[in-house]
C-alpha cells in the first residue's frame, strides 16, 4: 500500500502513507466508547447542549453523543453535528471523565482554555 485516506470522525480527515498506516495503533478509547456514550446520553444531555453551544455556537435542546475517541467527541444537537476536542488526548475512562468535566466547567464559566 502506498497511501490511505484516514477518516477519523467529524472534520478529521487526512492522507497517511503506507508506512504511517503500518505503524498505526488502535485508539485507546475505542473499547470504552459504547459505555461513555451510554453514560453521557443517559445522564448528561444538558451538559452536552451547553458544551455545543459554548464551543461551537450551535443551539438546540436535544443532544446525543454519537462518537468519542482519544481526541474528542461528536455530538448531534437537534439536527447539527458538532465535533469537540478534549483539552488534551485521553486514554482511560478516568481521563475522559476529567476532560469532560473540564469542558463543562469552561462552558459554564464562558471561557475557552484550550
Amino acid at each position: 500500500m502506498e497511501s490511505a485516506r484516514h477518516v477519523g470522525g467529524f472534520a478529521r480527515m487526512s492522507w497517511v502513507s503506507g508506512e504511517e498506516y503500518g505503524l498505526a495503533v488502535p485508539d485507546p478509547v475505542a473499547p470504552l466508547a459504547e459505555g461513555i456514550k451510554a453514560h453521557m446520553n443517559g445522564e448528561h444531555e444538558q451538559h452536552m447542549v451547553l458544551m455545543a453551544r459554548h464551543f461551537s455556537g450551535v443551539t438546540g435542546q436535544r443532544a446525543r453523543m454519537i462518537e468519542v475517541d482519544s481526541l474528542g467527541f461528536t455530538v448531534r444537537v437537534d439536527e447539527a453535528e458538532v465535533g469537540l476536542d478534549f483539552p488534551q488526548p485521553v486514554t482511560t475512562s478516568a481521563e475522559v471523565r476529567q476532560a469532560m468535566a473540564e469542558l463543562v466547567r469552561q462552558a459554564k464559566r464562558g471561557t475557552k482554555d484550550h
